[in-house]
């Protein structure tokens, strides 16, 4: 009868051993997966500022060149307005059928667009927490 036990302690104590070795391999799988899973976050972070850094200079060039084009709509009106004065000049008979000038456009004379915050001249919302696509950041 002593032998039985000897035997069933020996088989429980190499079960426990066995079990004890599987979870010992399972612990270092599992601290392998969460270092390889922290470089990773570090990697998308390092990405995502990236990504940010990418998308402010955009935005900048984008604002650069808004600017640029209104410039040139203000300079192509004052020209238009230059011109409708020389021909009404040079014809005063018919001074209303030689207007070049749609009412409707906005005076830009009036107001120095300069002088204009930022948030008065168009510009895109930018959302940050916008789905990143194949094609990169997914802009609303």
């Amino acid at each position: 009868r002593l032998l039985i036990l000897e035997d069933d302690h020996s088989e429980s104590a190499k079960r426990l051993e066995e079990k004890f070795e599987e979870l010992e391999s399972q612990k270092r799988d599992i601290e392998i997966k969460h270092r390889k899973a922290k470089e990773h976050a570090t990697r998308l972070e390092e990405k995502e500022a990236e990504l940010r850094k990418e998308l402010n200079q955009i935005h900048e060039r984008y604002t650069e060149l808004l600017r640029t084009h209104v410039d040139h709509v203000e300079r192509y009106q004052r020209s238009l307005k230059n011109d409708s004065i020389h021909i009404q000049d040079s014809n005063p008979k018919n001074q209303q059928s030689f207007c070049l000038l749609d009412p409707s456009l906005p005076d830009f004379e009036s107001s120095n667009r300069h002088d204009l915050p930022i948030s008065d001249v168009f510009v895109p919302d930018y959302t940050f927490s916008a789905p990143i696509t194949q094609a990169g950041i997914k802009l609303y």
